[in-house]
């Protein structure tokens, strides 16, 4: 079995999708405004907020849309030094729009297209296997390797990182039957998905060797199972806790990704010998933080409207009382109501022509 890694300075590498996430609440006279997002760039942030050292390996275009997500990454801790910005490529940049539903309640949407010219907003560019050859095996010895995409690349450097003793969680954007899925769904410890990825595709996912596999239920909770000497156990659901505030439930899974990583990697047991309660108080922090930024706009919006200090007592008494009720302290920081500029690079040129 391989040695679990000393629990001081915790790090987690990352490859899969890191965008720029502009953000309006429906409001017609509202600014867009921006963050730093994709699952990858969630989870990664997310860690480092919470006291790891995260490291991206992606690649972002030299565009001013990597500049906003680097700004804001490197704001909460993030170690940009793998990341390759590429002139060739185009930042992702995504679109959420928050809105009120038929039935009251908040909700979103994404999009993929810029609200200003109408273009198509740049899509996902994988890091590729000449971007990692510089690197040592060494390099990825690490308590945690996340990747949310599939690609020659992300695949190898599971492979070394697992190779090294780190936890290997994959979180999918959809269940397929391939060649490609099978390896990630074998190479990792942790397999996380959504229903609504998994709701019209075949039993792939069902047949992972990883030793925990999550499915999120989005407001109902989440069900999970553990395998045990090649024994999969019965599938237990974990209830969500009650928002009543809820604001916006966007990057919900991103944070109860990070605090399942959080809990599971800072214990004294290895992902193979994990006993369930601990899965189950892995499970619990990571709703508990999904909860709380429920009560805020943006994926992440918990990290800028809450101070640190008060973040972690927030979470307990979540924990304590099963609810998230309106925080008891506000600080509005300055990168919660940041405004977004036109990143679009269709954008770009008339821009240029009209000055």
């Amino acid at each position: 079995m391989p040695k679990k890694k000393p629990q001081n300075d915790l790090t987690c590498f990352g490859t899969g999708l890191i965008a720029l996430d502009l953000v309006t609440n429906g409001n017609e006279d509202s600014a867009l405004r921006s963050w730093a997002g994709g699952s990858c760039g969630n989870v990664l942030t997310i860690l480092s907020y919470l006291g790891w050292k995260s490291y991206p390996l992606v690649r972002l275009g030299d565009d001013e849309a990597a500049k906003e997500i680097a700004r804001d990454m490197i704001e909460h801790g993030v170690d940009l030094r793998y990341v390759l910005f590429d002139k060739s490529v185009h930042t992702p940049i995504i679109l959420q729009r928050i809105y009120v539903a038929r039935d009251g309640q908040p909700s979103h949407s994404f999009y993929w297209k810029c609200p200003y010219c109408g273009n198509w907003l740049p899509r996902y560019s994988p890091i590729r296997l000449k971007d990692i050859s510089v690197l040592s095996d060494q390099t990825l010895n690490t308590n945690c390797f996340y990747f949310d995409r599939i690609s020659p690349a992300s695949l190898r450097l599971a492979d070394i990182a697992k190779q090294n003793g780190a936890l290997i969680v994959f979180e999918p954007t959809k269940i397929r039957d391939d060649k490609a899925f099978r390896s990630a769904i074998n190479l990792c410890d942790i397999l996380k998905y959504s229903n609504e990825r998994a709701k019209h595709s075949t039993q792939t996912a069902y047949e992972s060797q990883a030793k925990l596999v999550v499915e999120t239920l989005g407001q109902e909770g989440l069900k999970f199972r553990l395998r045990r000497n090649e024994k999969c156990s019965q599938w237990k659901m974990i209830p969500s806790f009650h928002v009543p505030n809820l604001k916006d439930a966007a990057g919900s899974g991103d944070w109860c990704t990070a605090g399942m990583i959080h809990i599971l990697t800072t214990s004294k047991s290895h992902i193979n010998c994990i006993e369930e309660n601990k899965v189950v108080d892995a499970l619990r922090y990571g709703q508990a933080l999904s909860a709380l930024n429920c009560e805020f706009e943006g994926a992440r919006g918990a990290m800028y409207e809450i101070q640190k200090s008060h973040f972690n007592k927030e979470i307990q008494l979540i924990l304590d009382r099963e609810a998230a009720l309106p925080p008891a302290l506000e600080s509005l920081a300055s990168g919660a109501k940041r405004k977004s500029l036109s990143v679009c690079p269709a954008c770009k040129p008339r821009e240029t022509s009209n000055r």
